[in-house]
């Protein structure tokens, strides 16, 4: 699975374990043993393809749960 550089930058410099674990229709993406925000798998739907509010809303929910950890 392929992220986009700006969310790969996010998760390597929160400082809190982090994964990506694939699920049925989507990747989750996990901070700190905690759920935090979902990508679409589909090919159509590839967030790092289309920017603008989806990966603007996934960016901020990494870093609120990147503050929570901590």
């Amino acid at each position: 699975m392929r992220l986009s550089h700006d969310v790969r930058r996010l998760l390597d410099g929160c400082g809190a374990p982090w994964s990506v674990v694939e699920g049925r229709r989507h990747y989750k993406i996990i901070v700190n043993n905690k759920f935090c925000a979902i990508l679409p798998k589909g090919p159509q739907a590839r967030v790092e393809n289309r920017p603008g509010r989806a990966q603007l809303n996934i960016l901020s929910q990494i870093r609120r749960a990147a503050r929570r950890a901590q």
